[in-house]
Parts: C-alpha cells; structure tokens; sequence
C-alpha cells in the first residue's frame, strides 16, 4: 500500500528563498513578461510606480486557497503553496513597505478617499485545515490581518472536500492503471502516469458523482473504493486532514485572533436561481455567526464564476462585496460586486508578484487561470431534453440507422470522431465511408437520418455535461431548445441537414458544445486571426494593435460570434433579436474568466454598407458607445451574403457604386462586462 507518512516537511523541497526565474514552468511569454519586469524593478521602477498617486488610489486583494501540510503544492501548485512560499511572500510585504490592511476597512477607506498609499488586502479562500495550521502562524507572526473566505458545509462533514480528494488521489498513484468499470460502471482503463488520461480519469468519476446524484456520504464511500482499487493509504489524508475543512471551534478561534470570516456560500456552489442562491448565502451566514458572533457581509464567488444576474441577489442579502478571480486591483470606480483578485499561485515569480504589487503588472497583458469546474444537478428542462432525444433514437426508422452504424462502432467513439471531423475539418473521414453508406442505405422515409443520428447522439453526451458549461441558464434552454430541433425539425427544414451543407457544419459544433446558440447568433470559443492584421485599414491598425495588446491581452481566447441558422421563415435582423444575443453572450463570457473578448466580422458592420443601407448602422453602434473597436478588413467575398434581402443592394453593386467590404469588431472582456451591468434585462 502506498504510504505517505515519509512525507514531513523536512522531506519536500522547501522554498525559503526566491526561486530563480528559469526553474519556473514558463511560456515564452512568461519569460518576456518576468525579463521586462525584473529590468524594470532594477533600475527602480516598482518604487515609483509604487509611489505614485495612481497608486495611492488603489487597493490590491491578494487570494490564496491552501499552504501545504505535505506535498499539495507538487500536486496543485495552482491551489498551494508551499510553507516556504508562502512565509517569503508575507515577508515581501513587510520588507518592500506595503501597507496590509483588512479587506473592510480597505474597501471603506478606499471609498472614502482616506486609503494608506500601497494598500494591500490578504484574502484566503475556502478554509481549508491547512489555513489554521499553517498559514495563521505565519501571519501572526507578521502582523498581517486577513479575511477569510469560509463555506461551511465541509466544516460540518469533516470528511475530505470529494473532488479535491479524488484528483490527489489519481495524481498520488501514478504508477497504476485505474479501470473504472467497477467504481462506476462505465468503460474505460486509464494510464495515470499519463496527465491526460489522469485528467480524463478525474472528469469521468465527476461526471458519474453528478449523474447519480451522489449524497456526501455516498460519495466518502466512493472515495474509500477508489483508494482501496488503487492502494492507496486513505486514512494518512484523514488523520492528518488533507483536504478537511477547520471545524467550528478553529473557526471561533480565528476569529478571536483577528482573522474576519466571510462568506462563500454553504455547499460551494452558486446557484442560478434566486430562492436558491439566497438559501447557500442564508445557510452560510448563519453558521458562520454562530461561530464568529458576527454577521458576515463580503463575499467571494466560488471558483471565482460570476455573473451580472447574481447582483441583485447578493444586494438583497446585504453583501457590501464580492470579490472575483479577476487579476487587477481596486479603485473607487470598481463595482462593488465584482473586486479583482490577484490569485497568487506557485508558478507566479517572484517579479511578476512584486510586480503587482507596485501595480506595473496591471498594465501589462494578464492571462486569466482556468478554472475547475463545478458540480450542478441537471435542470429539469436539460432533462427533459435527454429523453426526447433518447426516444427519438429508439423509434423504428433511426433505430435501424443506430443498429447498423453500431456493426462497425459498438461503443460509439468513433462516430463521435466522425462528427467532430466533419465540425473542425468540413468533410467526414474517409475510413466512415462504409459505415455511412450503409447507414445511409437503410434509412428508408428518415431523411437525412444517418445525420441526425449523429447530431442526437452527440447531444446526448452534450446534455450529460451541460449544466456544467459555464452557460447561463437562457443560454442552456437554448441548447436544449436545439437538439430538440434536431428531433424533428419538420419538413421544411430537412434539407439544412444534409452534411456537405455549412448549416450542418454548424448543427455538428452545436451538438458537440463547440458551437452556442445565442438566438439571432451563435458562438464559439477560438481566437483573432492573425491574418486580419495586414487587412487592417491601415489608420486604424496602430489602435487595433493597441487593443490587442492591451486591452484585449493577446489573440485568444475570445468568444467569435455568428450569425444563427434560424429555425424560422423571418431572416429579419433587428437590433432588439442581436442585443439580446449579445446579452446572453455577454453573461455567458462573465462565467468564463478566461475568455479575453468578443469578437466578430460582417459586411453588414462595414461603413461601405452603412452608406448604401442606412437602415443596418446600429449593428456598430453598440460597440462604439461601449468600448468596441471598430475597423474594416477590406473587400468582401463574393458569397459573404451582401446581396440578400436588398435589391438595392444588387442594383448599386451591378453598377460599381456598392464596394462590399468586411467590417470587423473587437470588443474586450472589461468593456463587455460594463456594458452588461448596465442592462436591465442582466437580472432576468
């Protein structure tokens, strides 16, 4: 049985010093941005940025979740520290003259105009055992007050946070091969030496958690089987408490030792329903005053997704703030529910840490972190879909299809790869050629039913991950609204599911959860082309670039949007039918930290256009009164659709006094985001 009691302190590699720039796991541009920042803080630049007034007006949250009791950091150091690590870091502040103050009086004194020059707030999340063990002394030590971020039900479990526990696991037994047919039932043998499989190991067994509805003791049990199939010492985790939650009394005593204990709802979890949310916020402060004596009025989002609907949930619960996994730092113009956070993480050098602290970091390109994912039982309307689609598979005519295409793919995989090269690459593979012609010659009256087939399929194994997409709850119905078109999409409809057509193309992304339907637009997550750069008008390309560097941060991710195959005979495009796509594109982006912009390309955004149809000159006008960039990429292509809707279109360009070119937009991730906090709709 693998043993972990080798494991002290003394026994892992322990930073107490600066680890030297090069033994950190970098990109390229990692490298640049530690090369810039450490000339910079060489010749005196973090000092004067530090002194200035820019500064001076401006807080830094600095989020931490856990500091080592053994080896965490080795596993997750997106999660832990080490105690090293985390000590030089608290010493930094001290030795470079920053002012820590608590996260309450900093927001206050920031709003009042009274903040200590080089303000710098700590703010731990979770409340993990290793907080009270560890990182606590260390800030007494110091001096350092900080607010922690508490969700209670684990306090009161006292068994190891599940997913937290699982992936240790894997990752602590990498020497094994894990067939999870005997823990869940499914196929599946996976190599844990290899960090994908590992990975793919640790989604099925969320996934399966999620499907059977797992209570918390079910799932301490199906931890206990997990380390019994992979020999794993399970009882070090729970005597030493990896993974375990401070109980009531540590808490207490916390708070009566400084520490502010805040709120992060009760099952670490946001839901997107009112009554409910308001419940995990309820549940959550009640515990927590009856271990503190006080009322808790911040908040932090769990595993920092957020949307502008949860606002005026969090004000009808008296939350003061909400702090996000945003990198940035606080001013007095920063909403109130929606702080930035510097997430300090292990591969963050000890340059770029400084560097946000003088705030020189903030005006360079960040990277937002990913982020695990969260658990959410399955809305009714999701399943619901699920089994419309499943009796759509079982009846006569596309049941022969699926017993025909399972001769040559029992298990389904490869049908799932057919379709998913027909998504990226626009043609089925060749070696599905036999199989769809056979498909093909038994579907009798079910038109297009080899490609229905497909798409149901797929969306089935879509439906099974959904509510845990980081898609809001309008754009999920949408989802399910389409794979039900899929079903039956009716007569006149049927011929946009032939498989050489680009609406196909577009059902395939769809049912693959690559492709979101918006309403008006859909969308899906790639980036900005680099070949629009020589494009580029060339007045505007200067801005542009800008942009891209600094307010965008980079090429990609970015949300690219499209105009939708609508299932209607009205092609009309309405300004109210697209600023409600953008609406529900928008809080989709705010769930996703990591997505940069949103960005898209028409003739109908072009100035060329606008002149001869006046009518189509609010599709910019959104972007350019809400920090938009709008340019131009030139001449059109022929098929780009111009000509549609519009005979005087055909008339000037018959003439040659209609030029068509291709209007562009880039929107960033902040700008959209203000824009969404002033809609009234952002609640509903």
């Amino acid at each position: 049985m693998l043993k972990l009691t080798d494991l002290t302190h003394s026994a892992l590699p322990e930073i107490t010093q600066p680890v030297s720039e090069s033994e950190l796991p970098s990109s390229v541009a990692k490298r640049v941005k530690r090369s810039v920042l450490s000339a910079f803080g060489a010749v005196g630049g973090f000092n004067l940025v530090k002194a200035s007034r820019w500064r001076t007006s401006r807080l830094l949250v600095l989020g931490y979740h856990g500091v080592s009791l053994y080896d965490e950091h080795l596993w997750e150091p997106a999660l832990f520290l080490s105690p090293g690590r985390f000590a030089r870091r608290m010493e930094l502040l001290r030795e470079r003259g920053y002012f820590v103050i608590g996260l309450d009086e900093g927001l206050a004194r920031l709003a009042a105009g009274n903040l200590p020059p080089a303000s710098v707030a700590l703010t731990f999340d979770d409340g993990l055992y290793c907080f009270h063990k560890v990182a606590l002394p260390i800030l007494e030590r110091l001096n350092l007050p900080a607010t922690l971020y508490f969700t209670t039900f684990y306090s009161e479990f006292q068994e190891p946070v599940f997913d937290v526990l699982c992936s240790y696991v894997l990752w602590k037994s990498r020497s094994r091969r894990l067939d999870l047919k005997s823990l869940t039932g499914d196929d599946g043998t996976f190599d844990l030496g290899n960090a994908c499989q590992r990975q793919a190991a640790e989604a099925a067994i969320l996934r399966y958690a999620s499907r059977e509805n797992l209570s918390a003791r079910d799932k301490v049990h199906f931890g206990e089987r997990l380390a019994f199939e992979l020999a794993f010492d399970l009882d070090f985790v729970k005597e030493n408490r990896l993974f375990s939650l401070m109980t009531a009394d540590e808490v207490a005593d916390a708070s009566s030792r400084g520490v502010s204990v805040e709120l992060h709802t009760h099952r670490h979890r946001v839901p997107l329903e009112r009554t409910a949310f308001l419940r995990e916020i309820d549940e959550n402060r009640l515990r927590i005053q009856k271990m503190t004596g006080r009322s808790s009025v911040h908040f932090c989002y769990p595993s920092g997704y957020y949307s502008q609907a949860l606002v005026p949930w969090l004000r009808e619960s008296r939350i003061q703030s909400a702090t996000t996994c945003d990198p940035g730092l606080v001013s007095a113009a920063t909403p109130a529910m929606v702080v930035p956070r510097l997430i300090d993480v292990s591969s963050l050098a000890e340059s770029e840490f400084e560097g946000w602290l003088c705030g020189a970091s903030a005006f360079l390109p960040s990277r937002h972190r990913e982020l695990p994912l969260e658990s959410r039982r399955p809305a009714e309307f999701v399943a619901r879909t699920e089994s419309v689609c499943r009796d759509a598979l079982r009846s006569p005519g596309l049941m022969e299809i699926t017993t025909k295409l399972r001769e040559y793919d029992p298990s389904g995989k490869a049908r799932l790869e057919w379709l998913r090269a027909l998504w990226t690459r626009g043609a089925f593979p060749a070696e599905a050629q036999a199989a769809i012609t056979a498909a093909r010659a038994v579907a009798g009256k079910a038109d297009f039913g080899f490609e229905r087939v497909l798409l149901l399929e797929a969306a089935l194994g879509s439906l099974d991950r959904l509510t845990d997409a980081r898609l809001d709850l309008a754009t999920q119905a949408l989802v399910c609204n389409q794979y039900e078109f899929f079903v039956n999409p009716g007569e006149d409809w049927r011929h946009r599911f032939d498989s050489s057509s680009y609406s196909y193309r577009a059902y395939a992304g769809m049912s693959l959860l690559d492709r979101i339907p918006a309403g008006r637009l859909d969308w899906e997550i790639s980036g900005i082309p680099r070949s629009w750069i020589p494009k580029i008008r060339r007045r505007d390309l200067p801005r542009v670039l800008r942009a891209i560097a600094t307010k965008i941060g980079g090429f990609k991710p970015v949300v690219f949007t499209h105009l939708a195959f609508r299932q209607t005979p009205f092609a009309t495009l309405r300004e109210s039918d697209v600023n409600a796509s953008y609406l529900r594109i928008a809080r989709c982006l705010a769930l996703r930290p990591e997505l940069k912009a949103i960005v898209t390309a028409s003739w109908f955004y072009s100035a060329e256009t606008h002149r001869v149809s006046p009518h189509l000159r609010w599709t910019t006008r959104m972007f350019e009164e809400n920090g938009g960039i709008v340019s131009d990429l030139g001449r059109c292509p022929e098929d780009a659709g111009f000509l549609v809707g519009s005979i005087e279109r055909q008339k000037l360009y018959e003439s040659g006094d209609y030029k068509p070119t291709e209007g562009v937009i880039l929107w960033p991730r902040r700008a959209v985001l203000e824009w969404l906090s002033k809609q009234p709709d952002a609640a509903s």
